[in-house]
């Protein structure tokens, strides 16, 4: 009975003084949201570039798949040209994203990357556009600031440091004009 009592004695101001007691949690750092924006990738960049770019005459850019997101899904945009010229066929394929969440930036780098390493795609980092900014297959993925995410892909252009610098140039002239945005 007396150890009844002295547990007893010991519990209760244990309760009593954890039920008192300040239970906050540490914050975890609070994920910045911005305001999602709506895209259209054919806006951003006119068939008269992408000739120039590539020197041949091209067909009307073709709309692809879109969306408008929100804070919990990303909007996107897909565009896409073609060449005329059916012996020496040019295709390229524009695709933007943007992510209201700027937590996803470093996760889908990764996925990424990882993606392409599993596939046996061989990734070359690439210099002077964006922060981020990689060649894989016949891919430029690039990422500006800590919601854009743009994929060129190009084929038809088979020297790949050429392929590299036109997609490059397109890529550059997108994020010029997503500054308007």
């Amino acid at each position: 009975m007396k150890k009844i009592l002295l547990i007893c004695l010991y519990i209760i101001p244990v309760i009593i003084y954890s039920c008192g007691e300040d239970k906050t949690e540490q914050p975890k750092e609070e994920t910045q949201i911005v305001e999602p924006i709506e895209i259209d990738a054919c806006s951003l960049i006119d068939k008269e570039v992408i000739e120039k770019i590539f020197h041949s005459e091209m067909n009307d850019p073709k709309k692809g798949r879109s969306q408008k997101g929100d804070s919990e899904k990303a909007s996107f945009s897909e565009c896409s040209f073609s060449s005329t010229d059916e012996n020496s066929v040019i295709y390229l394929s524009v695709y933007i994203r943007f992510t209201s969440a700027k937590d996803e930036y470093h996760t889908t780098i990764q996925n990424v990357r990882n993606s392409f390493n599993q596939s046996g795609i061989e990734i070359k980092d690439i210099d002077g556009i964006g922060e981020v900014a990689f060649w894989g297959g016949n891919q430029l993925h690039v990422f500006k600031g800590d919601n854009y995410y743009f994929i060129i892909t190009l084929l038809g252009v088979n020297d790949q440091n050429e392929a590299i610098e036109k997609a490059k140039t397109v890529a550059l002239h997108i994020m010029n004009n997503t500054d308007m945005l």
